[in-house]
């Protein structure tokens, strides 16, 4: 079979690798404009019944089902804790910043403006203790640096 975006290479499937209904001229596909579903597919939309047609879960499950989303919901979902946590890590470097940070990289010297310019970024606090002292304020624990600075002094 060849290729169905009009490339006419070889392939098993609909298209070749890195094909796809976008390149060239390829029309078909249920999700292109204009697509119509056959008489036979349409019966078949019909004829599907669901298990809970017209009838109603019962209170106990009611209420297995809303324990189950309260665990996925609100402040005890893992992601609102990744969430607080990744505020809690950007308070704390931008409160470094503000107590101990420096306009030049301490490791290559660029300058903040400079850095600014690159990345469009200021430059950020490396905490230095292993393992980490986040709630330290120490100067001595913290240092200025670039992103690629930062890359550097993390290993």
């Amino acid at each position: 079979m060849n290729c169905l975006c009009g490339c006419g290479e070889k392939v098993k499937g609909k298209f070749a690798l890195g094909h796809n209904s976008r390149v060239k001229g390829y029309t078909g596909g249920q999700f292109e404009k204009g697509f119509k579903h056959t008489e036979e597919t349409k019966k078949k939309f019909k004829n599907r019944v669901s298990t809970m047609k017209g009838k109603q879960h019962k209170k106990e499950s009611i209420e297995l089902m809303r324990k189950a989303k309260l665990g996925k919901m609100g402040k005890q979902s893992n992601r609102y804790k990744e969430i607080e946590e990744l505020s809690d890590y950007i308070n704390i470097h931008n409160r470094a910043w503000k107590l101990f940070g420096k306009e030049l990289c301490e490791v290559c010297n660029i300058t903040n403006e400079q850095h600014i310019k690159e990345t469009g970024r200021r430059l950020s606090m490396h905490n230095k203790p292993k393992p980490k002292k986040y709630n330290s304020s120490d100067s001595n624990d913290w240092m200025t640096v670039c992103m690629r600075c930062h890359n550097k002094v993390e290993k």
